[in-house]
Formats: structure tokens, C-alpha cells, sequence
């Protein structure tokens, strides 16, 4: 029987008192520029992860994997990271769909509300999770593409290629959320996110975010024949990577559009607010920064003559966009909107079609970003009424 604890101590004791692996170290200091504790931080990770290997049903297999990983911290070459976060606003047909190779999105099951690790008596903490609203679990698993020449030059280069690292795991999480967040209308949201690597420089998970109040919750499903249809959307995301996360760059129309779509469910008081910020939204889209009357008209002409040439019924958009900017009116001037004479339901069905509105403009302003400017494609909508 394995006896994680004798082996650490063993392990320990066995370096404290053997001049090679200071030899070692000193060798390990002259050629990478890196300072002793450092060093020794790195090789007791790595004996916890082979302590971990030992207890795995097979533990020749990945012994020389977990070594390997030394050299690339050591080298600055990226390891392989994952991510679970719990995300809001969908459900799923089916335990768990494959979006692409390195990307699984699941339902989420009881090993999820706990953290576990195996060497956790070492002296870590378990942290135990509240069972919250988000029933889906999204899974990244990549070796992110880091350029050395990114990294700094400074006695913390290392964590600072281990943020790198972290950054570019997150920044995919980004582009699977916005994915969703079009696909269908529902309030997807990355709510908790579990980070950790197959890198020595930071042993164990790092978990960062809360459980977010989310005001106006709307929930869609997906189907396995929808999994196409949303790496669609993901690839397209890829292609305007540069224009829509490039944090160097000016925000656009459709950032700015996507945030007030996002207030839409977060941080709506009732409808007619739901209804405000959705408006807010498609005149971020539909409005030239020149224009200052006649905006309600412009809007909803704009709005139901685009997404007239994708099969919808322009009169009804026209109608739907009218009563809503009426709405958000009067409770932008601080006048009470009475909807006591219509039923709750019809309330909230005339709500969503409002929203539905503005995701499928979002959708189709996605494909612009980065290939016309808002105001030539307003002006060519308005020759064609």
C-alpha cells in the first residue's frame, strides 16, 4: 500500500541532505536565471504530482509526462490548462454534447459541487460549492499558443507566462460564452470558473468568480443537431477575434450593443427596464451618433427593413419596436408603465420578442464588425426603404 505521506517526507529529507540535487539546482540557476527557492518550489510540485500519479491505476505511464512538464515550465513552453466553468441559461438534451475536440459542455453532476484533489492533505482546503441556479458544466482543455517573445524579461517572468497561459484560457472561455449567447435567447452567463494546468509554477486550481444574480432568467435548450449551428457562430467569433478582444482597441457598436443586451438580464428591475436596456441596445446598432430626432422611427424602420431580408415579417417588427420604444419611454422619464389591463404572460412574451429582436440584429452585426462602418451600413439600409 502507497503512503502518499511517508513518500513526501522521505522525498525531503532525501534532497535536504544530498549535495547532487543542490549541484543540480546551482546548474538549473545558471542556465535558466532562476532563483533557488524558485526552483525548489518547482521540484516539490512536481514530487506532488508524481505522489498523484502514484495513485492512479497505472502511474508508469504518465511518470515521464509529469517530467516532462518541468523542462517546458523551465523552457517557458506552454502546458496544457482546462477550465470548468458553470454557465447559465441553458439545458441540455443529453448528459453532455462535444462543441469541438477540446471543448465538452455538460450537465452537471454531484463531483461538481465539491473540490477534490488528492494530495488535499498536504494541508489544502476543501472547498465546498452552494448549490446554485447553472446546471451546465463548460470544459476547455487546450495547450494555449504563447509567444515568448511576450513574455516579460524580469525576475517574474515565469508567472507571468503562467498568466499568459491563464489569459489565453479565459479569453477562449470568452468565445464559447458569446457563441452561446447568440445561438438562442437566454441568460447565458459564466458564473464560477475553475482554472488549472498540467504546469509546476502554481500548483492546484484557481477558482475565481461568483454565483451572480441574474434579474430576468431565460433558459433555451440545445440538441445535438444544434452543436453545427453553434461552432458556426464560434468560428465566426475567431475571425473577428482581433476586432471584438483586442483590448488596445476602441470599443465598437457591437460591444457597447452586447453590454446593454447583457443588462438586460442582469440588472433589470422589471419588464419595462428589460425592455429599456434592449432599446438602449438597438440603438446602439441602429443609430448614427449624429442623429437626434426621429430616433424612434428610424430605429424600428432600420431594424424591421434589415431583418426583413432573413424571412421576418417587417410590419411586425415595425409594431413590436413601436410599442417598445413607447415603453421604454415613459419609463425613461420616470412614468409608471400600467400593464394591469394585459396578462403577465403576454407581458412577458411581448418582452422576449423584444430581446429576440436584439440578439438576432447582434447575430447579424457580428458579421459586419470589421468589414463596413456602422454608419455606411445605416445609410445603405435607409436607401433601400
Amino acid at each position: 500500500r502507497i503512503d502518499p505521506i511517508k513518500i513526501y517526507f522521505s522525498f525531503k529529507k532525501y534532497n535536504e541532505n544530498n549535495d547532487k540535487f543542490g549541484e543540480i539546482l546551482e546548474n538549473l540557476k545558471a542556465k535558466y536565471g532562476i532563483e533557488i527557492n524558485f526552483l525548489n518550489r518547482l521540484f516539490e510540485n512536481l514530487m506532488y504530482s508524481l505522489i498523484d500519479v502514484l495513485l492512479e491505476p497505472k502511474p508508469d505511464e504518465k511518470f515521464v509526462e509529469k517530467i516532462q512538464v518541468l523542462f517546458n515550465d523551465l523552457e517557458m513552453i506552454a502546458s496544457r490548462c482546462y477550465v470548468k466553468a458553470w454557465i447559465d441559461g441553458i439545458w441540455l438534451s443529453q448528459e453532455e454534447h462535444l462543441l469541438e475536440d477540446n471543448t465538452k459542455i455538460r450537465r452537471i453532476t454531484p463531483e461538481d459541487m465539491e473540490y477534490v484533489q488528492k494530495t488535499d492533505y498536504y494541508g489544502g482546503l476543501t472547498l465546498l460549492h452552494k448549490f446554485m441556479d447553472p446546471t451546465t458544466i463548460l470544459e476547455i482543455n487546450l495547450v494555449p499558443n504563447i509567444s515568448k517573445e511576450s513574455i516579460i524579461k524580469t525576475d517574474e517572468k515565469y508567472f507571468h507566462f503562467k498568466g499568459l497561459m491563464e489569459r489565453e484560457l479565459m479569453i477562449e472561455l470568452d468565445y464559447i460564452s458569446l457563441a452561446l449567447k447568440l445561438f438562442k435567447l437566454g441568460s447565458v452567463f459564466i458564473h464560477k470558473v475553475e482554472r488549472t494546468s498540467d504546469s509546476l509554477i502554481q500548483r492546484g486550481k484557481t477558482i475565481a468568480g461568483e454565483f451572480q444574480r441574474v434579474a430576468n432568467r431565460v433558459k433555451y435548450g440545445i440538441k445535438e443537431c444544434d452543436i453545427p449551428k453553434i461552432n458556426n457562430i464560434l468560428a465566426l467569433i475567431r475571425k473577428k477575434k482581433d476586432r471584438l478582444f483586442n483590448p488596445n482597441k476602441k470599443l465598437n457598436p457591437f460591444i457597447i450593443a452586447l453590454q446593454r443586451f447583457d443588462n438586460a438580464f442582469l440588472n433589470a428591475e422589471n419588464s419595462e427596464s428589460s425592455i429599456m436596456f434592449v432599446i438602449s441596445c438597438l440603438e446602439a446598432l441602429f443609430l448614427k451618433s449624429s442623429e437626434f430626432s426621429e430616433l424612434s422611427r428610424r430605429l424600428y424602420q432600420r431594424v424591421s427593413m434589415l431583418l426583413k431580408q432573413f424571412g421576418f415579417n417587417p410590419l411586425l417588427i415595425s409594431k413590436i419596436l413601436k410599442k417598445a420604444y413607447i415603453i421604454r419611454s415613459k419609463y425613461s422619464h420616470g412614468s409608471k408603465v400600467d400593464f394591469n389591463k394585459e396578462n403577465i404572460k403576454e407581458v412577458n412574451e411581448f418582452k422576449i420578442k423584444v430581446m429576440e429582436c436584439a440578439r438576432i440584429s447582434l447575430l447579424i452585426y457580428l458579421q459586419l464588425v470589421g468589414n463596413t462602418k456602422k454608419e455606411n451600413f445605416l445609410t445603405l439600409i435607409d436607401k433601400s426603404l
